[in-house]
């Protein structure tokens, strides 16, 4: 009895940090709109039906979506290469979480800046 409470015991302890690692993830799903309205674009987080973290988003001027690759999400980190098909424009972005409700962005590309980001719904 006490080896299999061991062994519950040492496989939940193993487990618990797998399972926060992947659900990390989770504080990004939402409809996000810039912080201090500099941004013209919104961005959507979603998982897909197998769990994957998912993004799109689009220019709320003329409604273009920017291409989405390479998204890797870390504890609060998540990062994204995106381009603008219309201009080539290529970036690099690293999102984190500071809250429920705000994010941060750091872009790499172009040109290097920090914006900040609201959650909508």
């Amino acid at each position: 009895m006490i080896k299999a409470m061991l062994i519950l015991i040492c496989g939940v302890g193993i487990l618990s940090p797998l399972a926060a690692q992947k659900n990390a993830s989770n504080d990004f799903i939402g409809h996000w709109t810039s912080a201090d309205d500099v941004v013209s674009t919104d961005i959507v987080f979603w998982k897909d039906k197998l769990g994957n973290l998912q993004m799109v988003s689009w220019d709320k001027t003329d409604g273009e979506m920017l291409e989405v690759s390479d998204l890797s999400a870390k504890n609060k980190t998540l990062t994204v290469t995106t381009k603008n098909v219309s201009t080539n424009w290529v970036i690099q972005r690293t999102f984190v979480v500071v809250d429920e409700n705000n994010l941060t962005e750091t872009i790499k590309g172009a040109t290097d800046t920090t914006l900040y980001w609201k959650k909508v719904k």
